[in-house]
């Protein structure tokens, strides 16, 4: 079975009614989050799925975080494990909001200075 995906962002530009499944604003998330998650099979297809410490090995398969998680949600055999991956994606979600937290404050700091 094969599956296409038919996408231009001037189908953002169209409206059926507010209470329609295929809302505008439902299709760029959805969009977005098809996107997400290619990269991060994309990512976990490039830099290998190894286990271990791969502070001294800078060129040898390793991990991410997203990747981890791409790659064993589907695979999880016990509660346990499923937990985990949950926990890993909770983790991944937090350095995401502190990052962007982060670069607000520092555009906000910029904003400011450049209008001194």
């Amino acid at each position: 079975m094969r599956t296409t995906v038919v996408w231009d962002e001037a189908l953002l530009a169209y409206k059926l009614s507010s209470e329609h499944p295929l809302h505008p604003i439902r299709l760029d998330l959805t969009m977005r989050l098809a996107r997400a998650l290619g990269e991060a099979i994309a990512v976990t297809q490039v830099i290998g799925s190894a286990t271990g410490n791969p502070w001294y090995q800078l060129f040898r398969p390793s991990d991410t975080i997203g990747s981890r998680i791409a790659s064993q949600y589907q695979g999880a055999t016990s509660n346990v494990q499923g937990a985990a991956i949950a926990y890993l994606a909770v983790i991944l979600l937090v350095i995401a909001l502190a990052v962007n937290v982060s670069a607000r404050v520092i555009v906000a700091t910029s904003v400011k200075r450049a209008s001194r």
